[in-house]
């Protein structure tokens, strides 16, 4: 089991759409993860947990890694949770 720190970088918050690029990445992980933020932990990952942790610009995040590659996990999560996302302003984007 591996424990990291990070701060959210991304202006909005972790809002829908980081947390769908966050939930593709690891939606299928066969080992253990949980991210605690203010105050609230959740132990799977899916767009609506992360959002239940209203994580913000400026928040620390803790997350928990237990099964394989830990450590590569692990760093992969803290990265896209330390990512500033570019993503275009919704009403400019084809539906």
């Amino acid at each position: 089991m591996i424990t990291k720190s990070t701060v959210i970088r991304n202006k909005n918050g972790i809002h829908v759409r980081p947390s769908r690029a966050i939930v593709t990445q690891f939606g299928f992980y066969q080992g253990s993860i949980t991210i605690t933020a203010n105050g609230m932990t959740i132990d799977t990952l899916s767009i609506m947990h992360l959002l239940s942790l209203g994580m913000q610009y400026g928040d620390k995040a803790v997350i928990t890694v237990d099964g394989p590659e830990e450590q590569k996990t692990a760093e992969k999560l803290v990265s896209l949770l330390s990512t500033e996302f570019n993503f275009p302003p919704a009403s400019s984007m084809e539906l």
